[in-house]
């Protein structure tokens, strides 16, 4: 959840600083009052090379969280396998599922055990 919500910090911020630097180079262009062609054309260079930075950004940070959380799935299922197939935790599931069974469950007191009261 935090990661998405940090992807998404990031992509919303980029993109409107991406807005707002395209909105505002045209201005810094006017100011120096070159010809109409050279404006548009390095108006054009520069909003695109600001576009594919951008760009660039956000797919290499989307692409380093999708391999995090693939390569976190795979451990935890490897690890998961490897917990499965280990004869001393088999047995040690084994052992308390039995003695779930016998002493009732969560709430079941072993014997030797008493209940005891507590106070507030």
């Amino acid at each position: 959840r935090w990661l998405m919500q940090l992807l998404m910090n990031f992509t919303l911020g980029l993109i409107g600083a991406l807005f707002v630097f395209v909105w505002r180079l045209w201005g810094l262009i006017a100011a120096y009052q070159p010809d109409p062609f050279t404006a548009v054309m390095y108006f054009g260079a520069a909003a695109l090379s600001a576009t594919v930075c951008v760009l660039s950004y956000l797919a290499i940070m989307y692409a380093a969280a999708a391999g995090t959380v693939g390569v976190v799935g795979k451990a935890l299922v490897d690890h998961a396998r490897r917990i499965e197939n280990d004869p001393q935790a088999r047995a040690q599931r084994i052992r308390y599922q039995q003695q779930q069974q016998q002493y009732g469950g969560m709430g079941g007191v072993p014997p030797g055990y008493a209940l005891r009261t507590h106070y507030d």
